[in-house]
């Protein structure tokens, strides 16, 4: 199951920022930021519902057919405990970033490679 990303206002203006400066830089991941930008719904942080994966919370996925991770969906490397968080920079942060509970999306990996994501729960979230 996949569906339209729900961003909040505050996700989008980060990702935003974040699409000028990979472009600056040449960063191939600049263009699949382009392309969650333009499928995202944006929505107030007030009308977010509780199994949306926001900025700064708190996940549990799988990748393939590996066991499921917990991570906190974080905006810089470093940012919490030590392995602990997934960087939104990263192509798995950015895919979860927006996220239904239960949804799926598949990623391509930097080697040419796809993975598929699924989105098992939103454990906690900010909103």
């Amino acid at each position: 199951m996949t569906a339209t990303p729900l961003l909040t206002e505050r996700d989008f203006a980060i990702l935003e920022a974040m699409l000028k400066r990979r472009r600056a830089l040449g960063d191939p991941l600049a263009e699949v930021i382009e392309r969650k930008l333009a499928e995202a719904k944006v929505v107030p942080a007030s009308e977010i519902e509780g199994g949306i994966a926001t900025l700064n919370s708190r996940v549990a996925f799988r990748v393939d057919s590996l066991p499921v991770e917990e991570r906190t969906l974080v905006n810089r490397e470093g940012e919490g405990a030590v392995g602990l968080g997934l960087p939104i920079h990263t192509r798995r942060g950015l895919a979860i970033l927006g996220m239904a509970e239960g949804a799926t999306v598949v990623v391509e990996r930097r080697d040419g490679g796809t993975e598929t994501l699924v989105l098992e729960k939103v454990l906690y979230q900010p909103e």
